[in-house]
């Protein structure tokens, strides 16, 4: 009696009833103090060093150019997580400031996610890219100077042969795509679900494929993710994991709320979205996308 008393509830650990979710374990990678756990990389400067103040800390959140004024010539870069990860879900919460620097003073605002990021830090690094950039967030950009990285993926066949293809699912007639040099690295988001004041932006991996999602709906997807080998660029590597880098790109941006889960053993990437995107049915469809 003893025995089933202390067993069963066990099993309902490990075993939840059918129909049952079992809560993710997120990690939070940001502790809202400091940059621990983090390396900050920018132009003309040492590792972690940064002289003119790029990167405050406060209220919880990462500032990035807080000191500088409108319009004024500022260096851009990351920060970096110390660990490498793979298999995971990753999720953070961006704002915008009100102002923009040189070089990019009369561009759109920018900042971004790189992940899979396995080589030398650099001034862009080899990796792919979470594009955040008004009414561009989720852009999946192929990045890597001089060593490339590429994947495949789904195109509107409208648009597959522009230098910026827009993704479109397989199901609704996306047609197959692979970012390169002459076709493009870009692959535009399906749809625009930005939205003023704080967003959410995820992107989940498994193995050499993964997906961006905004504010819990899927806009981008990936297979089959591959990095120029630097010692012989006529070699392509699996791209499976990485560092995770945020972006400062000449844009006063904030950056909260971010967390990371490691995927369970058999969970597959189908169903880290559906996990992800369960609450999607409540949310309005997508603005159109400026030209």
């Amino acid at each position: 009696m003893f025995a089933a008393a202390v067993v069963l509830p066990l099993l309902s650990l490990v075993c939840p009833a059918r129909g049952q979710t079992v809560k993710p374990e997120w990690e939070p990678l940001f502790n809202g103090k400091d940059l621990t756990g983090w390396y900050l990389f920018l132009q003309k400067a040492e590792r972690n060093f940064d002289p003119e103040r790029v990167v405050t800390v406060e209220n919880g959140m990462i500032h990035a150019y807080k000191h500088h004024r409108k319009g004024a010539q500022v260096p851009m870069g990351y920060i970096g997580t110390e660990r490498t990860y793979s298999d995971y879900h990753f999720k953070m919460s961006y704002k915008w400031g009100g102002r923009q620097f040189e070089p990019r003073y009369i561009k759109k605002p920018d900042g971004g996610i790189y992940y899979h990021h396995a080589g030398a830090d650099l001034i862009w690094p080899q990796a792919l890219q979470c594009q955040v950039e008004i009414n561009g967030v989720g852009d999946l950009i192929a990045v890597g100077r001089p060593h490339r990285t590429r994947v495949d993926s789904w195109a509107d066949p409208r648009t597959a042969s522009l230098e910026w293809a827009e993704f479109l699912p397989p199901e609704k007639g996306g047609v197959p795509f692979t970012t390169t040099p002459e076709r493009g690295a870009y692959i535009r988001t399906l749809g625009n679900y930005e939205q003023d004041g704080w967003n959410t932006v995820e992107v989940i991996v498994r193995g050499d494929e993964g997906a961006h999602i905004v504010n819990g709906h899927v806009v981008n997807r990936f297979r089959n993710a591959r990095r120029q080998d630097p010692g012989d660029p006529k070699n392509w590597l699996p791209l499976i994991a990485g560092k995770i880098l945020l972006e400062f790109e000449a844009t006063e941006i904030f950056y909260r709320d971010i967390q990371i889960r490691s995927l369970g053993a058999t969970e597959t990437l189908d169903q880290a979205i559906r996990l992800a995107t369960a609450q999607t049915g409540r949310n309005p469809a997508p603005s159109a996308r400026p030209q």
